[in-house]
């Protein structure tokens, strides 16, 4: 998915998201998202963050916002 919440209220897109990962969870499937907002991603399994179209960093995203700063300045945006 690409930006799949771009013009949805944070509030829906988090219940949405959180829906999302849950019924995913339960089926044990995939999901790739693209997406400029962190916040869209941060229960995923596994977060890769891109930087200037290479690997950044990979991780979850409590690691993520306390060890990576652009990871973290996106995410307080």
């Amino acid at each position: 998915l690409d930006e799949p919440l771009s013009s949805v209220e944070k509030t829906l897109e988090e219940k949405i998201i959180s829906n999302i990962f849950q019924y995913l969870r339960s089926i044990n499937t995939t999901l790739i998202i693209i997406s400029h907002s962190a916040n869209s991603v941060k229960d995923a399994d596994q977060i890769i963050v891109v930087k200037d179209g290479r690997i950044d960093d990979l991780g979850l995203h409590e690691n993520l916002i306390k060890e990576n700063e652009f990871y973290k300045s996106n995410y307080l945006l």
